[in-house]
């Protein structure tokens, strides 16, 4: 920048000014002082500190181990001091602390206590009643997300060697108000703050306990101390910070709360039942006799038979106050129905209506996936697929997010070549009920009983159709009504949002060529990402749109069924726009929208 500047900005000055060669001077030194606190690293990192815009990440160590050392072109094998990265709670304070948001979410928390419909995880079962016993305070629930996840490449030699853990955290009720209304949107990554990143293979050497001591120990100091809001006119006063759920994938549940990781070898696998894993292969639904409580849960960690009761340890979390494992730890739609029981049903319908009964050929399909306009989701396109790769496997190849595209689509795609009354089109039809009814945004109470039925039918007719046993993610189903009774729509806190929060961190490491302490690297960087959020104390607004310079009288012309079907009045601030992206969803001229569609019935919204 300064290059720029000396090379062409001022050359530019001098030729349109009159060439006195003191103006000239001062105005290079004028511009050039206003980047001198950007000339070294040091004086950046101070600037932003001071500016209060940067929270830096602090170390502590978890462990030593033995590790071989080469210093001076020697190589020892000595000890190594091995730790962890933290970002302090202030970041918790800076989140608030951003214009209109404190604000915004208080307002919203007093609406959504009118409402008898749960949209909000703040209306659940779970969490309504902490509200009622403390009426006088302000609780504001967060969820704290686990995973590991590769910084270098997967599927190379090196793979594990720099992977990583980490912990997220973001906010179900956070409330930005913007011109056009208020967002209450969670998808948006610079909601999501990092709590700690550490080497994985630190985790499983040094155990949860460690890694999770100085979490644990904020959690408490928040729902205990809260923090103090000084944001005059509006607010004054002490907020409390709880956290709501725990969410991972179920690898990273079972990890976290030391139950055994493998479900194939554990007679009892199910975090949430006792079932043994003979009746659940069969068992179309849950039994209520069989749940996890924390009673039977010391019960079965004190006989120490981790490989019968899928217990291995006492669970870290439980030194969070009042924490209670089968109420805190909540389902995960994504992986269980987008990257699990969703791939075994789609692949064993394609494979039967493909090779088996001959309705269409796999170039049909693929032919008929590259020509749909999927509108909004055009970013979760499924790519196309081979009948040698859908009989070889057991399910098919694609993103979770896929994966959902298809089973929304698929009736639209190749509905018109199969039969309505045919076996595997039913279960196609059972399958698109449960994602349905699963991705609502609110549910009431009477709508329980309706996914109960609804995925007791997708297993019933899975068993029929392909002969076959339920495995586990079929029998994770089987848990939803109880857990959203207690947690609210499972959508609002599934985990596809955090897996592309490591998609950030990813890039940050591609672009470091240094693998040394890649976790500090990684923390500073990501601080660095919400700098630029904290430097300008808003959020971004995530309506784009351009508008078209249309009168009333064009607007009421060309969109007159439009304005009559949603009872419009042109005449208050009506606008016209050519195309408009709303978060990560572009919507244009003759955008299609499935409102709702049956196999054999549909009903379709078309933005005209």
């Amino acid at each position: 920048m300064k290059q720029i500047i000396t090379d062409y900005v001022i050359p530019q000055f001098v030729a349109a000014t009159d060439p006195n060669i003191a103006a000239a001077n001062e105005f290079e030194q004028n511009i050039l002082s206003e980047f001198s606190s950007f000339t070294s690293e040091f004086k950046t990192f101070n600037l932003f500190k001071n500016n209060d815009s940067f929270i830096e990440p602090y170390s502590k160590s978890i462990g030593i181990r033995k590790d071989f050392i080469k210093k001076k072109g020697i190589r020892t094998f000595s000890n190594v001091e091995c730790k962890a990265q933290y970002i302090p709670l202030k970041v918790f304070f800076k989140m608030f602390s951003l214009q209109n948001v404190l604000k915004s979410t208080i307002s919203y928390l007093s609406k959504l206590k009118s409402q008898n419909v749960v949209e909000n995880f703040v209306q659940s079962a779970f969490w309504r009643p902490k509200l009622n016993q403390f009426p006088e305070k302000i609780i504001i629930p967060y969820f704290i997300f686990f995973d590991d996840f590769e910084t270098g490449n997967a599927l190379g030699s090196r793979s594990g060697i720099h992977k990583v853990g980490a912990i997220y955290c973001n906010f179900p009720c956070l409330a930005v108000d913007f011109k056009w209304g208020t967002s209450v949107s969670q998808s948006s990554l610079d909601k999501m703050v990092l709590v700690a990143i550490f080497h994985a293979a630190d985790r499983v050497e040094f155990g949860n306990e460690k890694i999770l001591e100085p979490i644990i120990h904020e959690i408490n100091y928040l729902k205990n101390n809260g923090i103090h809001f000084d944001i005059s006119p509006f607010f004054k006063g002490t907020i409390f910070f709880e956290m709501g759920l725990f969410l991972s994938d179920n690898l990273g549940i079972s990890q976290i709360i030391s139950f055994q990781e493998s479900f194939s070898k554990t007679l009892r696998c199910c975090r949430y039942c006792r079932m043994d894993k003979n009746d659940r292969h069969k068992a179309c639904a849950a039994k209520i006799t069989l749940l996890r409580n924390m009673t039977n849960y010391y019960e079965d960690l004190a006989l120490n038979r981790p490989e019968e009761t899928g217990i291995k340890k006492l669970c870290a979390l439980l030194k969070i106050d009042g924490f209670d494992i089968f109420n805190w730890v909540a389902v995960d739609l994504f992986h269980d129905l987008y990257q699990g029981v969703g791939k075994y049903v789609l692949r064993d319908i394609l494979v039967n209506l493909i090779k088996t009964k001959s309705y269409f050929n796999i170039t049909t399909f693929n032919d008929r996936l590259q020509e749909f306009d999927f509108g909004p989701d055009s970013s979760s396109k499924p790519v196309a697929m081979t009948i040698e790769k859908l009989t070889r496997t057991r399910m098919i190849k694609q993103e979770g997010s896929g994966v959902a595209c298809l089973i929304q689509y698929l009736g639209l795609i190749i509905g018109e070549f199969v039969p309505i009354d045919d076996p595997f089109w039913i279960l196609y039809s059972k399958l698109y009920a449960v994602h349905q009814i699963l991705s609502r945004k609110s549910f009431s109470s009477g709508l329980i009983d309706s996914v109960r039925t609804a995925v007791e039918e997708l297993n019933e007719t899975y068993l029929e159709c392909t002969k076959s046993h339920l495995l586990p993610k079929f029998h994770f189903l089987t848990h939803y009504p109880e857990q959203i009774g207690k947690h609210g729509p499972p959508i609002l806190y599934s985990t596809i949002r955090f897996e592309a929060k490591h998609r950030l961190l990813k890039n940050m490491s591609n672009v470091s060529a240094s693998r040394i302490n890649v976790t500090y690297t990684l923390a500073k960087k990501h601080q660095l990402y919400l700098n630029k959020l904290f430097a300008k104390r808003q959020f971004d607004d995530p309506l784009h749109c351009q508008l078209l310079n249309d009168s009333v009288d064009e607007i009421t012309t060309k969109y007159q069924d439009v304005i009559d079907t949603l009872q419009i009045d042109v005449t208050q601030s009506c606008h016209v726009a050519k195309h408009m992206t709303f978060y990560s969803s572009i919507f244009k001229r003759g955008t299609v929208i499935v409102a709702f569609h049956y196999p054999k019935y549909f009903e379709v919204s078309i933005w005209p």
